[in-house]
């Protein structure tokens, strides 16, 4: 195993642990604020799309910066 292999299995691993850490606060939320699993189910249906889409909207912005900033005069 290369070095240059570590942050991205960290990443993946960082993502596998927040996802049970996420199962975990909805059980939580779930009986301490006496929230129904329709709602929370709801709440998790309309965050998911932003967050699903910051990763590659995030790379799409690097990639345009990386090609106005290397166009630019100067």
């Amino acid at each position: 195993m290369r070095w240059s292999f570590l942050p991205p299995l960290m990443v993946f691993f960082a993502a596998g642990v927040s996802g049970l850490t996420a199962v975990v606060g909805a059980f939580f939320v779930k009986e301490q604020l006496d929230l129904s699993a329709a709602f929370l189910a709801e709440i998790a249906f309309r965050a998911g799309p932003p967050l699903a889409l910051k990763m590659p909207l995030g790379h799409l912005v690097d990639v345009f910066w990386r090609r106005s900033c290397s166009s630019a005069p100067g």
